[in-house]
């Protein structure tokens, strides 16, 4: 594994983290606040992804 998959889960939280949260955000009409709370919520996941790949590279 290279450092840079390291931080593909981050990015790839971060992706899918911002679209759910622009859908809710559409939905619950506050796209910016979806958007904060959807980043927030794919840097989280995204950080558990790369701790989980972490343990098994090591």
């Amino acid at each position: 594994m290279k450092k840079t998959n390291k931080y593909n889960g981050m990015i790839y939280g971060m992706c899918i983290g911002v679209g759910v949260g622009t859908a809710l955000g559409v939905v619950l009409n506050h796209t910016i606040l979806g958007l904060a709370i959807g980043l927030g919520v794919g840097m989280f996941v995204g950080s558990l992804f790369t701790n989980k790949h972490d343990d098994d590279i090591e």
